[in-house]
């Protein structure tokens, strides 16, 4: 898959790249309500190091859902600290796309999971904003 992005030229960009892979092991929840765990995903927590405007796409053959927390994600209470969440960033693509205003010294979380439940696949996730990002991956 290829991804088009438009930038102004004057700018300079610097993009970071992440890949990792859901699998039976992977943290799971219920993204429903119901309480079936049903939905796996991966944690990630991302430090930028300059206060910006970042845009965070993922890429994989799966439909990914993203979403992006505050300081925290709960996973008992999914729209406390959310920040941001998308399921597709466009032309039926199935990847999201998030792009917000980061802050240095603060905490995000990326939740990168899937649309459909109970899918497992490889994915990556490229992160485009003034200057590169740290991950680190979140097990609880």
């Amino acid at each position: 898959m290829f991804i088009l992005i438009s930038i102004d030229p004057s700018m300079s960009i610097q993009s970071t790249y992440y890949s990792s892979e859901l699998t039976s092991d992977s943290q799971n929840y219920s993204r429903t309500g119901c309480w079936t765990l049903e939905y796996y995903y991966e944690a990630i927590e991302i430090n930028v190091s300059e206060t910006g405007g970042y845009s965070i796409i993922s890429n994989s053959t799966m439909n990914t859902y993203g979403y992006i927390y505050e300081n925290n994600f709960d996973v008992f209470n999914l729209t406390k600290n959310l920040i941001a969440e998308d399921d597709e960033s466009g032309c039926d693509d199935h990847q999201f796309k998030l792009t917000k205003q980061l802050r240095v010294e603060t905490r995000y979380i990326l939740i990168v999971t899937t649309f459909d439940p109970n899918v497992f696949e490889t994915f990556s996730v490229v992160v485009i904003g003034p200057k590169n990002v740290s991950f680190n991956r979140i097990s609880e």
